[in-house]
């Protein structure tokens, strides 16, 4: 088997081997650090078992002409026991393990 020829000076390296200078290069950050615990909270997400939820819409559209349409509808968050989603725009927090819901209606025109 003929060996390819390298470059003066570039040693060669097994496959998944560090490149010199780049001491923990393609380590995971994850197992560098301890994991947060449960029930830590970063924005609206949080950690911990029970923290997810499902999200819905039933909703109907109407086109009134070529370039302008209606619509309206309705929105659900059904969140687990320890979730606090809501829809990111409502001044007001969401207890832990209750729903968000609310109705959508509005109008667009095409410029």
């Amino acid at each position: 088997m003929a060996r390819e020829p390298r470059g003066r000076g570039v040693p060669a390296r097994r496959p998944g081997a560090r490149r010199p200078g780049r001491a923990g290069a393609g380590r995971s950050l994850r197992n560098a650090s301890a994991s947060a615990a449960d029930g830590t909270r970063v924005g609206q997400l949080i950690k911990g078992g029970g923290s997810g939820a499902t999200q819905w819409e039933v909703s109907y559209t109407y086109a009134l002409s070529k370039r302008t349409l209606t619509y309206a509808g309705f929105v659900q968050t059904r969140n687990d026991s320890n979730a606090p989603y809501n829809f990111n725009i409502n001044p007001y927090t969401v207890t832990p393990g209750s729903n968000a819901s609310g109705l959508v209606v509005g109008m667009v025109h095409f410029f």
